[in-house]
């Protein structure tokens, strides 16, 4: 099992310095599987709690873990919820009404080629900030899905809360590029912070200073964080280490609350969105001329991110890497010919709706064997839960 870390890009006055950086910590043997969820809490000092007031858990519950199901972002004075692919209503034709929307459908071409998600995923294989000592794309294996776990950490609980808040969402955002079966999941229990037994397939998240102990030496005053991640390899004591098949065990994100407190939620939860890329094995950054990627190692000026969070490589990437390579694929056995049939179209299912607050709009779009949900409307006046005209359950 090798760890391989990765730093974030910091911040400075003018441009983003590069702080990246990747390095072999240790070589273990015969590493056991497993997984699986975590048990309620029983001493109150030792056990995982559960996560605190204000951060909702919702959708697609697993034994103590959950989906945090459609990522939901402000745009302008729209609520977006789902992946940012709704097409233009008038790029589709229309096909009538039902339950009171006009109803269209249709093909348009907004996917990225086949050619560039290869060299993404291929990228990620070559592990290009190692000097090339780690080889194969290392995705989760036979610990996948990967469970993200927040670790109780000496923030204040507003503060904490908040971290928690846009940690699920940018695990939300992932997810609309992932396979279903592959989609990330949360932990509905905090990690006590101490030495506790790892999981296979778990994703720890720590909001701490670079002044703390565990934060790595010699970290940049401006990084923004950092990831390490854990590999299976198939021949720990070669010069160069292959992941295996099963790849990634487990990985460590570390974000500097003292850094990332200041910025807007969006721009905090972009710099998530990078680690946790990182976190699910893609360890390597991406070339700037080459790709506008959320994994470039430049590019994270205050108010530049996407309005999705995530640019459209980056989601399509996910799902190639998840959904057509195995982990431990060598980098020169990933190509636009390896990769197999790719659409760069997309067949889209979209309803519009007028109201007097504003249109709203809903539809699905089909590419590459994954559905993604979406849809948008005026802002609501209140919280759904809070809405007195409302009344009853749904699932």
């Amino acid at each position: 099992m090798i760890e391989i870390s990765a730093t974030r890009p910091t911040m400075g006055n003018l441009f983003p310095r590069i702080a990246a950086m990747l390095a072999v910590f240790a070589v273990l043997a015969g590493c056991g599987g497993g997984g699986g969820g975590v048990p309620p809490p029983t001493d109150p000092v030792t056990e995982y709690r559960a996560l605190p007031p204000g951060v909702p858990y919702t959708a697609y519950y697993f034994p103590d873990t959950f989906s945090p199901g459609s990522p939901v972002m402000a745009f302008g004075d729209v609520l977006h919820v789902g992946a940012d692919v709704a097409p233009a209503a008038d790029a589709l034709a229309r096909g009538g009404t039902g339950g009171g929307a006009a109803l269209s459908r249709g093909h348009v071409r907004d996917g990225v080629g086949g050619d560039d998600v290869a060299e993404w995923v291929r990228v990620a294989a070559v592990h290009n900030l190692s000097a090339r000592s780690v080889t194969g794309l290392a995705t989760y294996g036979g610990s996948r899905p990967a469970i993200v776990t927040l670790v109780r950490g000496p923030e204040t609980r507003n503060r904490f809360t908040r971290f928690a808040r846009l940690t699920q969402d940018a695990v939300a955002i992932l997810n609309t590029g992932l396979p279903f079966e592959d989609r990330l999941r949360f932990n509905r229990y905090l990690h006590p912070g101490n030495a506790f037994p790892r999981m296979i397939g778990e994703i720890r998240v720590r909001f701490i200073p670079k002044t703390d102990a565990l934060y790595p030496e010699g970290a940049d005053p401006g990084e923004l964080g950092r990831t390490r991640v854990s590999y299976y390899a198939k021949d720990g004591t070669a010069a160069v280490h292959e992941v295996s098949g099963d790849g990634a065990s487990y990985s460590d994100v570390l974000v500097d609350p003292e850094a990332v407190g200041p910025l807007s939620d969006p721009e905090a939860t972009h710099v998530l969105v990078h680690e946790l890329l990182h976190a699910v094995g893609f360890v390597s950054h991406t070339d700037p001329a080459r790709f506008a990627s959320t994994l470039s190692d430049v590019g994270f000026y205050p108010g530049t991110q996407p309005r999705s969070l995530i640019h459209p490589i980056d989601r399509e990437g996910l799902l190639a890497a998840y959904g057509r390579f195995e982990p431990g694929t060598a980098p020169d056995d990933i190509s636009a010919e390896s990769l197999g049939p790719w659409a760069e179209t997309s067949f889209h299912l979209r309803g519009d709706i007028g109201t007097d607050s504003g249109e709203i709009a809903f539809g699905v779009a089909f590419r590459n064997g994954l559905g993604q949900p979406w849809a948008f409307g005026p802002r609501p006046a209140t919280i759904l839960y809070d809405n007195p005209a409302l009344s009853g359950t749904v699932i």
